[in-house]
């Protein structure tokens, strides 16, 4: 089984990834949000607080994460599951480390490159 490929599971209905965080705010008429697209427009993202734009933005980079956070749960779900059922091929340190980088580039992405959240 080859670990470093893409996740594989069941579709689950939303829209699938990559979704991303074009620009930072948009202002017009209203209260200015940060835009999270996929193939369409997912979500106009808020802050609690009003034209609080960091965090409005912060919270859009964090939706934008969420399809690659879903795959890196699955394939640490399944890579732990290989561990723990004693396949040597989970084992292997370069699909550890494969799965280390890409969870660390989704964090990246979801604190807008700032980890030490």
């Amino acid at each position: 089984m080859n670990m470093t490929a893409n996740a594989q599971h069941e579709p689950l209905g939303h829209t699938p990834g990559p979704w991303v965080v074009p620009q930072p705010i948009v202002k017009g008429q209203g209260v200015a949000f940060s835009p999270v697209f996929a193939t369409t427009l997912i979500a106009k993202v808020y802050s609690t607080v009003y034209e609080d734009h960091q965090q409005a933005l912060a919270n859009a980079h964090l939706i934008a994460a969420a399809p690659d956070m879903l795959d890196a749960l699955v394939i640490a779900r399944v890579h732990l599951t290989g561990i723990r059922n004693g396949l040597s091929e989970y084992k292997q340190k370069s699909n550890i480390e494969y799965n280390i980088e890409k969870i660390d580039a989704i964090i990246k992405k979801a604190t807008k490159g700032d980890m030490t959240k």
